[in-house]
């Protein structure tokens, strides 16, 4: 049975940001050019150096605030939005972001709205995603997060981190899919469905 209403996480989910993470730090002196590295690769590699986690929260905030204008969709992102649009499914994003982090002059979740606007989030027109602003939530903790998904009522939720979806305060009753397109292996996700993209999501939800 589809689903009628549908959460999603934002950062790392929707937004591909990896691309943002490896360019921002090799401009920053931090990692080379090469090998290219993922999120999860840069943020091993700099919390190996000396001051290494707070270099890592300053590049968070480069990434999240300034940088966030360069991210891109997620592949299959936009057509399955699309299609939720088409059916009449409801979406809503919610995203644990805090208003701002470090030394960066742009509000975080400014940043997120302005990049949403440029990629058509808000937009009802043909080609625009018709996501209503009202049902877009920055929550300041996960704690935060996972109460605002309990309070939508969603059938499911969307999410890129583990730790969201595995937590004991993760709402009962709401389905958990982990977008989890580098095929990472996690311990205590039993429940949890586990997909690679969002073709697999989309074909899986909707056929």
């Amino acid at each position: 049975m589809s689903p009628s209403r549908i959460g999603i996480d934002l950062d790392n989910t929707l937004a591909c940001l990896d691309h943002l993470f490896h360019a921002q730090a090799v401009a920053s002196g931090w990692v080379g050019l090469f090998p290219v590295m993922n999120k999860a690769q840069v943020r091993a590699a700099m919390r190996a150096m000396a001051d290494g986690e707070k270099l890592w929260q300053q590049l968070q905030a480069d990434v999240y605030g300034p940088a966030m204008q360069g991210a891109l969709l997620m592949e299959g992102a936009r057509e399955f939005l699309l299609h939720c649009r088409q059916v009449g499914v409801e979406v809503f994003i919610v995203s644990h972001k805090t208003q701002y982090a470090g030394t960066a002059p742009t509000g975080l979740r400014v940043a997120a709205q302005m990049w949403m606007i440029s990629q058509g989030f808000f937009r009802s027109d043909e080609g625009g995603l018709a996501i209503l602003p009202e049902r877009v939530f920055f929550e300041s903790t996960r704690l935060e997060k996972l109460a605002r998904i309990a309070s939508l009522a969603v059938d499911c939720f969307i999410d890129d981190l583990p730790e969201v979806l595995g937590d004991q305060n993760f709402p009962v009753g709401v389905q958990r899919i982990w977008f989890n397109p580098g095929g990472l292996q996690e311990e205590g996700m039993a429940g949890v469905k586990q997909y690679d993209s969002w073709y697999a999501i989309q074909h899986d939800m909707f056929s």
